[in-house]
């Protein structure tokens, strides 16, 4: 086994550069490997692809390459992901700016397995995923 069979490689999907970059730094600090989509259908490419331990899923943004934002692109990829034999155990965190009292029911539905809001509480975060990545 080698020693980068043990890195923890987990898939941000996010649109907004900044939001990225924020997420990024902060996984990156913890020791994850982090690799990126800014949309549905990159970000299910992906996943199959690489495998990763979690995948951090923004509710709105494009659903293709260059199409416009969709408030539903990433519970489209959530289910997409859930429906594949190689990607449905994989966790996924919804990251979302939306009223989660009113959208919670349709987000866990979708299959997702946590929810964070924006703006991000980071330790609540990392823990929500060290959790999801425990039991696993």
């Amino acid at each position: 086994m080698h020693a980068c069979d043990s890195v923890v490689k987990i898939l941000v999907v996010e649109d907004d550069k900044d939001n990225l970059d924020i997420l990024q730094e902060l996984l990156d600090g913890e020791g994850y490997d982090i690799f990126a989509a800014d949309n549905g259908a990159d970000a299910v490419k992906l996943a199959q692809d690489e495998q990763p331990a979690v995948i951090l899923m923004d509710l709105q943004m494009p659903d293709f390459p260059n199409s416009g934002l969709n408030n539903e692109a990433g519970l489209v990829a959530t289910r997409d992901l859930r429906s594949d034999p190689r990607t449905q155990s994989i966790p996924i965190v919804a990251l979302t700016g939306f009223d989660t009292e009113k959208a919670g029911a349709a987000i866990m539905a979708a299959g997702c397995d946590a929810i964070a809001n924006k703006p991000y509480d980071f330790s609540s975060l990392l823990e929500t995923i060290a959790d999801l990545i425990r039991h696993r």
